[in-house]
């Protein structure tokens, strides 16, 4: 919401000049005035000016931006034109009638929803009443009309004002969602990868510690620089600047699974693949591996890749179930429906899981 004491900007000037606009028809109190003794004159006006101070600051700021807690500033500034209006009457009589337009428009555009609509049917009912007392005549007709047709397109605009906020909320919360499923599921994707290998590679450095130390530092120093990665990958994911290939994936998964003792069959060019879908197989690359040597047990891992297609099945235990809709595979079937296409999971020609991809 916009502070009270905040810069003015474009909303607030159009709303002072339209304010300012509408003194003009308090041409009726006015030449109600003109026609008293000097004395109700000098009092007249000095309450209308009074009125005229007051009804500006209430409109200065609309009454849907102003924050709850300054809420009691606008009913005190809306009481205090309410209580000169009402002064006015023994002065100006039926002539008081002019200020109905104006304090209509107080209640609606000054205070907040829904107290507005209550506030501005009340001061037509009231103002009804004083017209009926003083004798309805054309003009206390014409300033009722007038307040009613302020109340009506009042309720209409701030309606239209208030569906506005509540869908720009909406659309906030729905974008904070999205930003929040998005990093939980590259850091998945991401850290689940990495750590899965990184776990392999330390079982392998503490088999080959002793039996083959120079691998073992070997091995140690890939480690260190799959962390490293790891970390610059979480960095860059944050800010949404990571991207990876199939080639760069093909590459990382078959150090991997060779690690396991996993042989990685490939048949097609990881380069035919083209457009936004080129990135994401990427990804789908990386989590199925990722899967394989987690929960597969598998020796043999088949990739076939084409041009609208990509496949990635295994020879390992296959699946026991429906799969589960984890942040893994979730993520997935987000970033390749987001890209046009359709990702299917079941069981492979080898035995195990098989993953496709189709564009």
């Amino acid at each position: 919401m916009t502070s009270p004491t905040a810069k003015e900007g474009p909303v607030d000037v159009i709303s002072m000049t339209m304010s300012g606009i509408w003194l003009v028809f308090l041409v009726y109190p006015v030449s109600g005035l003109l026609t008293r003794p000097a004395a109700d004159r000098a009092v007249g006006f000095a309450l209308m000016g009074l009125f005229v101070i007051g009804y500006l600051a209430m409109l200065r700021r609309l009454g849907l931006h102003v924050p709850e807690n300054r809420h009691w500033l606008q009913v005190v500034i809306f009481a205090g034109l309410v209580a000169v209006a009402v002064a006015s009457v023994p002065v100006l009589g039926a002539a008081a009638m002019g200020y109905v337009p104006f304090l209509t428009a107080a209640a609606v555009w000054g205070l907040w929803t829904p107290v507005n609509r209550w506030v501005g049917v009340t001061t037509l009912a009231v103002a009804l009443l004083v017209a009926l007392a003083y004798g309805v005549t054309s003009d206390s007709i014409s300033v009722l009309l007038a307040g009613v047709l302020i109340l009506v397109v009042g309720w209409l605009v701030t309606w239209m004002i208030d569906k506005g906020m509540a869908d720009e909320a909406r659309e906030r919360r729905l974008l904070v969602v999205e930003e929040r499923n998005r990093i939980a599921s590259d850091v998945h994707d991401l850290l689940g990868h990495s750590l899965t290998v990184v776990n392999l590679k330390l079982q392998l450095i503490d088999r080959l510690l002793e039996a083959d130390p120079g691998r073992a530092h070997t091995e140690l120093t890939e480690t260190r620089a799959i962390v490293a990665e790891a970390l610059g990958n979480v960095r860059r994911t944050v800010s949404m600047e990571r991207s990876s290939s199939l080639a760069d994936e093909l590459a990382q998964a078959r150090s991997a699974l060779q690690d396991s003792d996993v042989e990685l069959v490939v048949d097609g060019n990881p380069d035919a693949p083209t457009g936004p879908m080129a990135l994401v197989l990427g990804w789908v690359l990386r989590e199925s591996v990722t899967n394989v040597l987690r929960h597969a047990h598998a020796s043999q891992v088949r990739v076939t890749i084409s041009a609208r297609r990509l496949v990635v099945e295994d020879d390992g235990d296959g699946l026991t179930g429906t799969p589960h809709d984890g942040n893994g595979l979730r993520g997935m079937h987000e970033r390749v429906a987001a890209a046009g296409g359709e990702l299917g999971v079941g069981h492979g020609e080898l035995g195990g899981v098989k993953v496709e991809v189709a564009w």
